[in-house]
């Protein structure tokens, strides 16, 4: 059997949905290196881990925008003990021929995630080690979370991996170990993993590479070397494209490099350089840096990778200072800004930058609807181009022209129409099939289309009486046709299945799981459940499937809701 490659992401995996609820999280699978252009990919999963036990729900993550696949997925079973068999039956199998999938148990705690405890770099693998081979390497020093090796587009490794033990004091032991030690053909070098901006610092206490350009064509090397004394190796351009040569000096020592850099007049550089101009000396960047500095920070407002957050409903007295504080406590503030007028007057909104994606994030969930400035809550969301803003405007306007045409032939519950004023909650029944309840204040979304409705004298899809897990209740065999067990199904979300989910767009998503979600807060709380249904569709699809299928998440986050609803009825 050939041993399973991997492919290249940066470790530890996404986090998973938010929520809590008993022992979800040794029911909830994370699956990694999924093929990003797999068809169907719920399918496929759903093919596969029904052979271990009872799914209840697959969320494969998927871009906001273009919706094409992440590369990993969620998966949640109904028993505990079918998770653990997942994990040692499906770990490193083929998704797909030559395309293997990682299995584990998602990782709900957040600082657990980023602490990187246990988690090690190992470099200079053997190209001819898969990601099996690098497993069962460390697994005799302890139990391994995660085990990836990196790989290209192709599947070939590229020399390096992750490994992720459950104990620091194993991964200690397996450094001690395997450090420097020959596997396959090469010495392999184990360390700590080291997050990017951390390894960054620590080159720049260390570096001795300065970039040198504008040097004189007629200059060479013996006379670089003789301006500049204390070079230990040197790179220079033999037929320059343009009128001057560069270098690339690497110094004896890090000091020098420095000092060459900062205090250049220190040295008798004339010689060098090229008549009419100024030796620029900077230390030597990688590409990859050197790209993003060409980028500019026009580029990082908007390109910054999930970074950067949109604020907005700010009031005119609330400046960066005060922005800034509010957000602090999610993580590192690299930049504020308060957008203004050409008189200079707030326009009401702004944007936070973070230096990693974790803390916006979690900015986003906690500050969203949270009224900080005043008695109107903020709206707080990713930063988005203008362009693609108006492409998913576009998408969302073309889709409800679409429902709109198609309503007379699907038996949609009525026409439909745009946010208003609020209307007062439901009664006790169900909600109209196709028509989602309106949410007012509070900065909710107004009426949304909801799903077909059913033809008249059918109840609607998702209330009518249940038997266990979901599943409508069995009824006796048809006259003429013979009785037997019945085919299997998909797993139900409150009467939908995931694979219907699959297909649908995000928001027909939430307006499916919208009615769900109403009648569940029904019998919690029917005075407010218009309002607490809207608060709670603000949520990512993953969450609302969380919080369908585990009650007491549900009664928590109807709590929270309510919490805040009161508060924002005292400011009023």
């Amino acid at each position: 059997m050939a041993a399973p490659a991997m492919h290249q992401a940066p470790p530890p995996p996404p986090p998973p949905p938010r929520g809590t609820g008993g022992d979800f999280q040794a029911r909830s699978l994370y699956v990694g290196d999924l093929p990003t252009d797999l068809t169907n990919p719920e399918d496929t999963l759903f093919n596969l881990f029904t052979k271990v036990g009872m799914v209840v729900s697959i969320k494969v993550c998927r871009d906001i925008n273009s919706q094409r696949s992440l590369g990993y997925a969620y998966v949640n079973f109904q028993n505990p003990a079918d998770a653990e068999t997942a994990i040692k039956n499906l770990n490193f199998s083929e998704i797909r021929p030559g395309r293997q999938i990682r299995v584990m148990h998602s990782q709900r705690d957040p600082t657990l995630r980023k602490s990187g405890a246990g988690n090690l770099f190992v470099k200079n693998i053997d190209p001819e080690i898969t990601t099996r081979g690098l497993y069962d390497t460390f697994k005799e020093f302890g139990t391994v979370l995660s085990c990836k090796l990196a790989t290209d587009d192709d599947g070939k490794s590229r020399g390096y991996g992750f490994v992720h033990f459950e104990s620091e004091s194993d991964a200690t032991a397996a450094i001690d170990a395997l450090n420097n030690k020959t596997v396959g053909t090469k010495e392999l070098q184990v360390q700590l993993f080291k997050k990017k901006a951390e390894r960054e610092r620590e080159e720049e206490k260390v570096f001795r590479t300065v970039f040198v350009k504008n040097i004189s064509p007629d200059a060479d090397e013996d006379a670089v070397k003789k301006a500049i004394p204390g070079i230990e190796t040197l790179f220079l351009s033999g037929h320059p494209q343009h009128k001057t040569k560069f270098a690339l000096v690497t110094m004896d020592t890090h000091e020098n490099a420095v000092k060459l850099i900062e205090s250049a007049d220190a040295f008798d550089l004339a010689p060098i350089q090229f008549e009419g101009t100024k030796l620029f000396i900077c230390r030597a960047l990688k590409k990859r840096d050197r790209m993003a500095q060409r980028a500019g920070p026009q580029s990082n407002i908007y390109q910054s990778q999930g970074r950067n957050v949109y604020v907005k409903h700010l009031e005119d007295t609330v400046d960066e200072d005060a922005l800034r504080a509010q957000f602090a406590p999610f993580g590192t503030v690299t930049s504020v800004a308060i957008m203004r007028d050409a008189q200079g007057n707030p326009r009401g909104f702004g944007f936070v930058c973070f230096d990693n994606k974790e803390s916006a994030t979690q900015a986003i969930r906690e500050m969203n609807g949270k009224p900080v400035f005043s008695r109107r809550p903020l709206y707080v969301s990713q930063a988005m181009h203008k362009d693609m803003r108006h492409r998913i405007l576009e998408d969302q306007r073309k889709n409800m022209m679409m429902q709109q045409r198609m309503a007379p032939m699907g038996g949609y519950g009525g026409p439909g129409f745009w946010g208003g004023p609020m209307m007062p909650a439901f009664g006790r029944g169900p909600m109209p099939s196709g028509m989602m309840p309106p949410f007012g204040p509070m900065g909710m979304r107004g009426p949304m289309r909801g799903p077909p409705g059913p033809p008249m004298g059918m109840p609607p899809r998702g209330f009518g009486p249940r038997g266990p897990m979901g599943y409508p209740p069995m009824r006796g065999p048809m006259v003429g046709f013979q009785s037997g067990p019945p085919p299997p199904r998909p797993p139900t979300v409150s009467g939908i299945t995931s694979t219907e989910l699959s297909k649908m767009t995000p928001e027909e998503q939430k307006n499916a799981l919208g009615e769900r979600l109403y009648a569940r807060i029904q019998e919690i709380n029917p005075q407010q459940a218009a309002k607490i249904t809207g608060m709670l569709l603000e949520m990512d699809t993953p969450e609302i499937l969380n919080v369908l299928e585990d009650r007491s998440m549900l009664d928590s986050k109807v709590s929270e809701a309510v919490a805040v609803l009161r508060q924002h009825a005292g400011g009023n």
